[in-house]
Order: structure tokens, then sequence, then C-alpha cells
């Protein structure tokens, strides 16, 4: 876990370095038609990125190869725990079938977040406090300005996170009982038809996947609620940024011209 978050923090870094080569090439190369520099900063572009992309394939290959061990380890010690540990009264008390899916949903659910969230949201973190530091180096107004919608977003994901923590729960409660039907039912099909009850387990998948598709679109509707308008206020703010940086610089040459 700990390399492919050191991974993830170096695919940050080194995304970070491209755009910064970009300025240079712009302002120092382009802009004052130093051709000799040219050469030299094209290789330095395509050795970012060539660094870039090598890395983001050894974090995609580590996280991955974590992510299939951390699953197959967790579904063993829950099968251990329930065939050593676990009492018969409480293993008939509470349903087979949602125990078989604690060991495969509910393991998946917890892979994701364990080695895809947590990576990501350290990985974005420093992405900020890096575009921050260069932006502040660069020119502290634009910085300042790139820093208006924090307020918006901290508020913003903490009344998101509580308002899409449950739906998702029920989400993946709905998808773990179509699970836990289809586990009991498929191999006592002979059973099933023996009773003649083919048609009321039609009905109780039927219900169950409405009940998930009721699940589904409010997760849907929670996101479309928030991330569409993060892009917004985002997108305004880049706006806002280049019409800003582009005032500063004529500003900067009228005063330089001469009288």
């Amino acid at each position: 876990m700990a390399s492919g978050v050191a991974l993830s923090l170096a695919v940050v870094l080194a995304s970070l370095v491209p755009p910064y080569m970009l300025k240079i090439f712009i302002n120092d190369v382009l802009i004052p038609r130093n051709l000799f520099a040219i050469g030299t900063i094209i290789l330095a572009l395509i050795l970012a990125y060539g660094a870039s992309v090598s890395l983001s394939v050894a974090q995609n290959y580590i996280l991955n190869y974590i992510g299939q061990k951390l699953t197959n380890d967790l579904r063993v010690r829950i099968y251990e725990h329930v065939m050593e540990k676990l009492s018969i009264g409480f293993i008939e008390s509470f349903q087979s079938e949602r125990i078989l899916s604690r060991i495969t949903t509910d393991v998946g659910n917890t892979q994701w977040f364990l080695v895809w969230g947590i990576p990501t949201l350290l990985t974005n973190a420093v992405l900020i406090i890096g575009i921050g530091f260069i932006m502040f180096s660069m020119n502290q107004e634009l910085g300042a300005l790139a820093l208006i919608p924090a307020p918006a977003m901290v508020v913003g994901t903490i009344i998101y996170r509580k308002r899409s923590r449950l739906k998702y729960h029920k989400e993946w409660r709905r998808s773990a009982d179509i699970t836990s039907l289809l586990t009991d039912t498929i191999p006592s099909t002979l059973l099933v038809k023996s009773y003649a009850k083919e048609e009321a387990e039609v009905e109780r998948l039927r219900s169950l996947t409405d009940e998930l598709f009721d699940a589904q679109m409010k997760v849907v509707k929670t996101n479309l609620s928030w991330w569409p308008l993060l892009g917004f206020v985002l997108s305004s703010t880049t706006v806002l940024i280049w019409f800003m940086g582009v005032s500063m610089c004529y500003q900067a040459r009228w005063s330089s011209a001469p009288s």
C-alpha cells in the first residue's frame, strides 16, 4: 500500500513538471525567439511526459496487484472467521446469502476504497498543494484568485458526503440483496419448481431490481447536484484567472511603454 501511495505522489509531482516547462517555453523561448533553447526545452518536455507515463504504468500495476492480493486475503479471512469462530446459532439466525454477499460484494467495495480511494484522495491533495505553490511562486495575486472556490468546495464536499454516504450504502445493500437472492434460488431450482414458485421468485427479483434502480438513480441525482456545479465553479475561476492575467500583462506593457 505504501509503495502504491508513493507512486501516486510521484505521478502527481511528475505531472506538475510539463506545465512549468511550457511556461518557460513560452516566456523564455517563444516570446524572445530564443531558437537555441528550443531543442533543450522540447527534449525536457518529452522526458517529463515519458517519466509521467512510466510512473503511471507502474502505479496502476502496483495498485492492481495490491488490490487483488488484499481482496483475496480479506475474503479468506472472512471465510475463516465464519467457519472457525461463528457459532451455528449465529449462522442460522443470519442469512447465509448475506454472509456470501459480505465475502463478495462488500469486499470488492472495500478493495476499491483502500486501493484507489485513499491514494486518489492523497494525490489530489498533493496536486492542489503543488499547483498552489507554483501559482503563488509565480504570481501571488493570481494564486489568491485560485483560492476563491476553496471555501465553497470544502462546504459543498461536506454536504455532499453526508448526503451521498447513505445513498451509496443503500445501493450496495440492494445489490447485496440481489446477490443473496440469486445464490439462494439458483442452486435450489429443482426445489423452486417442485413447489411451483417460479413466478414468485421472478417477482422477488423484479422487485429487488426495481429497488436497486431507484437507489442507483438517487445516487446519480446526488452526484449531478454537486459535481457539475463544482466543475462550473472551477471553470469560472479559470476564466477569471485568465482574464486577470491578461489584464495584468496589458497593464505591465502600458506602464513600460515610452510616454
